[in-house]
């Protein structure tokens, strides 16, 4: 379609393997814009944000990745802060955009934005907002059946995918996109939004954050302590496409890495035990499309073996979370649950205090839940074994949890965190409903010499749990 082509980028962070910038070609204008919205960062009931600094500055590097992409092809990222039903449809009247596009989601919120956004496009008489499907290994029209008959256990759902759902290829990132409007009328449209005129080019993002964090409400302590890297990080990465395409060249064909997944994706130090490819997953620099290509690639070249079915095997697991958020809508967010369990938890606030600050009391506990804190990240050992001592052993609601890990997580996604979170509390896609994890047990078996507990607690004199009381 010719014309101005507007599209607003979500959590679709890439110019690669990415239907709006392929479609782009046929524009007269491609002009992408990010929306950053400070409710993202709002207080909780919970008592704290919703999402951490250093969560806003990962997405910050993948911004300023996503620009640096956008402009080698010829294009450039305006960040406007605000809401997009505001930012939208006033930017679509102002350059007299013919098309405007987003990925499409599947959570309350992020449905919310699209209705909110919809209608206001249709009350200033804009064009429709287009939704491409684009967050699944698997598209949603590959299913062997409609997405509200997904099936409630993995396993059943996985035996039916890989037989029926064939995964597309991939499509490129081009080698050029049609350009920005005029100077002048982006300048306008700028000052109407609030946001001052153009950096010079090569300057950054376009109308991006003056202020830095601070324009999102955050404190200077809070910006400072984000800006901090630990040493002891599992994942020392930055934002961005670039970053995600390294790692992922590096895991599989670098240094073979892949080969071996299966047998150290139960690691917890060091950054080599698991593909770490989830925070770019999770806000789209990295297409899971071009993560699978890689792995048939690799095993094209070297032959495939239990570990690389086994990544794939994960990234159907992510599918699974994200189908099923389709299918059960709001009930991902209910106490009871897909389930619809009438659950009574016993404890709250100090409970779940001792445990947000690694000071439960059980050390393998403590040390997840410091390096959480401390890097935005933890292993998955480590999320099931936290996660099970909240619900099972200090009977807290799991949403507390959840809300908790959506505050730190760099990988965060709605889909996986809360689907996983239900899982381990008993009212989610476990058929067995009821499963503990013992920490002595599970400290014994994967920090045996006690390793990941001083590297996180050294002010701790541990001693590592005797396998004589597992019988």
């Amino acid at each position: 379609m010719p014309g101005l082509h507007l599209h607003w980028y979500r959590n679709d962070l890439r110019t690669d393997d990415h239907p709006a910038v392929d479609q782009a070609m046929s524009a007269e204008a491609f002009f992408p814009v990010f929306v950053w919205q400070p409710a993202w960062y709002a207080e909780t009931r919970y008592g704290f944000r919703k999402a951490s600094a250093r969560r806003a500055r990962f997405l910050h590097e993948s911004l300023e990745a996503l620009d640096a992409a956008l402009q080698r092809l010829g294009s450039a990222l305006l960040v406007v802060v605000g809401k997009p039903e505001d930012v939208l449809p006033e930017l679509a009247r102002k350059l007299g955009a013919q098309r405007i596009t987003a990925q499409a989601e599947h959570t309350h919120e992020e449905l919310e934005d699209e209705r909110r956004v919809g209608e206001a496009l249709a009350a200033t008489e804009g064009p429709a907002l287009e939704l491409f499907e684009g967050l699944t290994m698997v598209h949603p029209s590959a299913l062997p059946y409609a997405v509200e008959e997904v099936p409630d256990v993995f396993g059943a759902f996985r035996r039916k995918a890989e037989k029926h759902s064939p995964i597309r290829e991939p499509l490129p990132e081009p080698e050029a996109v049609p350009g920005w409007p005029s100077m002048e009328a982006l300048s306008s449209s700028l000052e109407l939004l609030g946001r001052g005129s153009l950096p010079a080019s090569g300057e950054g993002l376009a109308g991006a954050l003056p202020g830095g964090l601070a324009d999102l409400g955050f404190s200077a302590e809070e910006i400072d302590e984000a800006a901090q890297d630990d040493p002891r990080s599992a994942f020392p990465f930055s934002g961005g496409q670039a970053s995600a395409r390294a790692r992922l060249d590096d895991y599989v064909f670098g240094r073979a890495l892949v080969a071996n997944y299966k047998k150290t994706r139960n690691g917890l130090l060091g950054e080599a035990f698991s593909s770490k490819l989830s925070p770019w997953l999770a806000n789209g620099s990295l297409s899971p499309r071009r993560a699978h290509e890689a792995v048939k690639t690799f095993e094209a070249q070297n032959g495939g073996n239990q570990s690389t079915y086994w990544l794939i095997f994960e990234l159907l697991w992510r599918d699974f979370f994200r189908f099923q958020a389709m299918k059960v809508g709001r009930k991902l967010f209910t106490p009871g649950g897909i389930q619809e369990k009438d659950r009574s938890y016993q404890n709250a606030h100090q409970a779940f205090a001792g445990w947000q600050d690694g000071k439960s009391g059980h050390p393998f506990i403590d040390a997840n839940m410091v390096e959480l804190a401390r890097t935005g990240w933890m292993s998955n050992r480590g999320r099931q074994n936290v996660a099970s001592w909240l619900v099972r052993d200090l009977d807290v609601d799991w949403r507390w949890g959840a809300a908790w890990f959506e505050h730190h997580l760099l990988d965060y996604d709605p889909c996986s965190n809360y689907g996983n979170w239900q899982y381990v509390a008993g009212v989610g896609h476990d058929p067995r409903g009821d499963r503990r994890f013992d920490p002595d047990r599970q400290a014994w078996t994967y920090d045996r010499k006690g390793r990941f507990v001083e590297t996180w607690l050294p002010e701790r004199q541990t001693k590592v749990p005797q396998r004589k009381l597992f019988g």
